[in-house]
C-alpha cells in the first residue's frame, strides 16, 4: 500500500530537550532540515533506491524523489511481547538481493523482496536483545544468537534459512557486518572486534577497540566503529584488520547509543545528544559538527542515500548534507 503523508518542509518536530551533558557544551552548526515525514522510526537502511525503516509494526519504504511512503505489512505485527519500536526491531540489513528485518518479539528474521515490496520468507532464530545488527553476505545471513549467552554467531542460508554453521565467539557480542570478504562482530561488553572467516567459519582475528561499541559501518575500504563515550571513531582496514586511525570527533557522550553511516564521500556519526560528526575518509579529519535546530532532538539513528542525510526518531527527517 502506497500512502502519501504530510511533510513539513524546513522544520523539526519538537520533543525532549537534548541532555545538557551530552550536547549543550559542544559547538556545532545547525543542520538544514529539508523535510519532516511524520512517522516514528528507529533503525534505517538505504538500498534498492529507497530508505527502509520500521514504524508501527510495518516496514516503510521511503522514496527520496517525492518523500512518499509505501507500507509493507509484516506477519505477527502485534507481537508476543510488549516491546517498544526501538527494542523490537534490531538493525536492518541489505544484501543478497533483499531487505532483512530481525524481529525480537517473534524471534524471526523477515526477508523482504524490494521489488515485490512484500515479505517472501521468515527465518526462525534464537535471537535475543535489541542492541546490535545482523550481517548479510557470502550467501548467508549472520546473527549473534543466544547460544552460550550471545557467544555464538549463527550462519543461515539466505535462500532456505537452514543453519549452515554455529561459530563460537570469544565474548558475548551484538553487531554483525559482512564486508570485504569477512564477517565483523563487535563484543557487547568488551572493547573488541572479531574478524570471522566465512570460508573456515572461525574467528580469524581479535582487534582491540577504544571501548565496547555496537556501532559499525563499512565503506572506503575500511570498517568504522563509533565510540560515543570516548568521543572517537576507530578506522580499521577492511582486508588486513589493521587499525588505521583513531579519530577524535569532539562529541563525547555519557552513554553509547548512537549510530554511524557512510555515504556522499564521508563518514557520519550521531550520538545520544543528536550531535552529528562528518569525517573525511581521505584525511581522517572531522570536517564539522552539526545539530538539529535548538530545542529539538532528531533521534539517534542516521543513514545516507541518494545524496540525502536521513535521521530518525519521533519522525523521519530529511537533511541537506552540510557543505
Amino acid at each position: 500500500m502506497r500512502r502519501l503523508f504530510a511533510v513539513t518542509a524546513g522544520a523539526l518536530l519538537t520533543f525532549a530537550q537534548v541532555p545538557p551533558t551530552a550536547a549543550d557544551s559542544v559547538p556545532a552548526a545547525e543542520l538544514a532540515i529539508e523535510a519532516t515525514i511524520p512517522r516514528e522510526a528507529g533503525a534505517m537502511a538505504y538500498g534498492f533506491g529507497a530508505l527502509w525503516t520500521m514504524s508501527d509494526g510495518k516496514v516503510l519504504r521511503l522514496d527520496a524523489a517525492d518523500n512518499s511512503v509505501t507500507e509493507i505489512e509484516v506477519p505477527g505485527a502485534d507481537g508476543a511481547l510488549l516491546l517498544s519500536q526501538l527494542d523490537r526491531y534490531r538493525g536492518l540489513a541489505i544484501g543478497e538481493g533483499a531487505l532483512w528485518v530481525p524481529d525480537m518479539a517473534s524471534s524471526t528474521i523477515l526477508k523482504i523482496d524490494p521489488a515485490k515490496r512484500a515479505v517472501i520468507a521468515t527465518f526462525r532464530t534464537d535471537i535475543f536483545g535489541s542492541t546490535g545488527s545482523i550481517g548479510v553476505g557470502e550467501g548467508s545471513v549472520w546473527v549473534v544468537t543466544f547460544d552460550s549467552h550471545d557467544k555464538t554467531l549463527t550462519r543461515y542460508d539466505a535462500e532456505t534459512g537452514a543453519v549452515q554453521a554455529r561459530i563460537a565467539l570469544p565474548r558475548a557480542s551484538s553487531s554483525v557486518l559482512a564486508a570485504y570478504g569477512s564477517l565483523w562482530v563487535t563484543a557487547s561488553n568488551r572493547p573488541e572486534l572479531y574478524q570471522v572467516d566465512p570460508v573456515t567459519d572461525s574467528v580469524a582475528a581479535t582487534i582491540p577497540l577504544p571501548e565496547a561499541s555496537h556501532q559499525l559501518a563499512a565503506g572506503y575500504g575500511s570498517l568504522w566503529i563509533a565510540c560515543d563515550v570516548a568521543g572517537v571513531v576507530q578506522r580499521i582496514d577492511g582486508h588486513t584488520g589493521q587499525v588505521l586511525a583513531t579519530i577524535a570527533t569532539g562529541a563525547k557522550d555519557m552513554e553509547s547509543d548512537g549510530d554511524i553511516a557512510v555515504g556522499g564521500g564521508y563518514v557520519w556519526t550521531i550520538n545520544r545528544g543528536a550531535i552529528i560528526a562528518r569525517i573525511d575518509p581521505s584525511t581522517n579529519a572531522v570536517l564539522g559538527l552539526f545539530r538539529p535546530p535548538p530545542g529539538s532532538n532528531s533521534g539517534r539513528r542516521i543513514s545516507f542515500g541518494d545524496d540525502v542525510l536521513w535521521l530518525s526518531g519521533p519522525a523521519i527527517y530529511r537533511a541537506q548534507p552540510p557543505q
